[in-house]
């Protein structure tokens, strides 16, 4: 049988047996004899169509019993042969009619199947040309399970979209099922959104459709990831329910806890009834946090941009989630950094993006999220002096690095030494040599070009710039200052502060 595409899956001498045996293993066709101890064949015909399942019956007669014959034909049975006539080739050739029109009315059944499930969860009502051949739908001994799946996609922090969604999920079909469930209908509802609803047998706990929706997860997962590339999916699965018509509502809830997989991260199994949807973010005005962002950025403080994204994220968090608000944070910060790095002459992330020369595997979590923008404004930082640093040798460059990031500590050629494993009296040769300037000289132009900026931003007082630029008087500060600058820096300030009203 197996040559032809027919396989054998249960077979019974009993009437009474067959009828267990139909409703555990819903079969394609039935071959039933007319003649049958405790159970004619046109009472079992009349007992398998009462349960409302799609079946093909063959049915085998003689000439004596041809007139329930013409009674089966009459409740609908497929077709019959005579006994004394049959043979393999004629029976084969039977079933090879029954399964061409079984797969003739199975893709016209998903075609109407799969506009049914749409007028579903668009909260539409179906036409009655949709529901009257899907009148199986609502048996009241099955349940329905929704499996909703959906590729898993960097969140869109700026607008490039770096992987292109698989279109299709041949995988549906691939993919074993345990022996509870048996497969109703697949669609794609949306580019790398797809929807699976399959029938649950009436003979399962809650336990087992738990474990066994848990089970059928993990296979879709595994051949997803072996069929595209180690791409990955996540999927949402609804609770049972038992009438098709709360298929949009279950659909919805799925569709909400998938919209949530930036918190969670990917390839996750979520059942609906275990999910607490997150509340909606509160009110939240995050322009003065952004204004302190960027405001660190051009006084070159790594560290207060990462305690300011930090308190940023956790404010979000804290207010609760919502896709659209922090995609348009996202957006924000992002603009941020595209300023400073075109007014520095650098690439803007987008097209850092398209050349791959900026990475985006952080963006599937609201914490990678996180780390991914405090790592890119300290790269930009970086790549801002990085012209200037691109003509040294890899120890000189390593040593001029460390003095932009580290100016307002107490840097000494010990120290430095210690660092770079070279003795003082080496590391001032090479130093001076490639630079021009000793390392004093070099660190003090540092630290007044960070001054300059933070006194440019008009927030800080003198004594608090000398602080954050590394000297422990405003009095000594001030003397250096007025030596590089040529005034001091309260005349510095002044004469921004007329600028500026000018």
């Amino acid at each position: 049988m197996a040559d032809f595409g027919l396989q054998i899956i249960a077979e019974s001498t009993s009437a009474v047996k067959a009828l267990e045996l139909f409703k555990e293993n819903r079969p394609d066709i039935i071959i039933v004899d007319i003649c049958m101890p405790a159970m004619n064949g046109l009472e079992f015909i009349k007992h398998i169509q009462s349960m409302g399942y799609p079946v093909k019956i063959l049915l085998l007669t003689s000439y004596r019993d041809f007139e329930y014959a013409k009674q089966a034909v009459e409740l609908g049975v497929s077709g019959y042969l005579l006994k004394h006539e049959l043979h393999g080739d004629k029976l084969l050739n039977e079933l090879e009619k029954l399964k061409n029109q079984l797969s003739q009315e199975k893709n016209k059944e998903s075609i109407l199947r799969g506009q049914f499930i749409r007028d579903l969860l668009e909260n539409k009502q179906p036409s009655t040309d949709l529901v009257n051949p899907l009148f199986f739908l609502n048996k009241p001994s099955d349940n329905f399970i929704l499996f909703l799946l959906q590729q898993d996609m960097s969140f869109p922090v700026c607008d490039v979209q770096i992987k292109k969604a698989v279109s299709e999920l041949d995988i549906i079909f691939n993919t074993p099922l345990p022996e509870a469930f048996y497969f109703f209908v697949a669609l794609r509802v949306n580019f790398g959104l797809w929807l699976i609803l399959l029938g649950i047998k009436d003979c399962c706990s809650h336990y087992q459709i738990w474990e066994h929706t848990h089970t059928a997860a993990s296979a879709l997962q595994t051949k997803f990831k072996e069929q595209h590339a180690m791409r990955t999916i996540t999927v949402a699965v609804s609770s049972p329910f038992n009438e098709i018509i709360q298929l949009g509502k279950e659909y919805q809830h799925c569709k909400k806890i998938l919209d949530f997989l930036f918190l969670k991260g990917r390839e996750k199994i979520y059942h609906s009834s275990e999910f607490n949807i997150p509340k909606n973010i509160t009110s939240l005005n995050w322009r003065p946090d952004l204004e302190l962002i960027a405001r660190y950025l051009e006084e070159d403080n790594p560290d207060k941009i990462d305690f300011a994204i930090d308190t940023l994220f956790t404010h979000f968090i804290s207010g609760g989630y919502d896709f659209e608000k922090i995609q348009s944070l996202c957006r924000d910060l992002v603009n941020i950094l595209n300023n400073y790095r075109v007014k520095h002459h650098l690439n803007t992330i987008q097209e850092g993006l398209k050349e791959e020369k900026t990475t985006t595997d952080n963006w599937y979590t609201i914490d990678g999220i996180q780390e991914w923008f405090a790592e890119e404004f300290h790269k930009a930082l970086l790549a801002a002096t990085q012209s200037e640093l691109d003509v040294y040798s890899k120890r000189v460059y390593q040593m001029v690095s460390y003095i932009h990031k580290h100016y307002s500590d107490d840097i000494t050629i010990d120290s430095l030494g210690q660092r770079f494993l070279m003795s003082g009296d080496h590391l001032r040769h090479v130093f001076k040599k490639e630079t021009g300037q000793t390392v004093l000289d070099y660190l003090t132009l540092v630290r007044i070009d960070k001054a300059k900026r933070l006194l440019d931003s008009g927030n800080y007082k003198i004594y608090e710039v000398a602080e954050m630029v590394g000297y422990k008087t405003s009095q000594y500060f001030s003397q250096v200052f007025r030596k590089i600058v040529g005034i001091n820096p309260i005349e510095y300030s002044v004469g921004k502060t007329n600028e500026n009203e000018h």
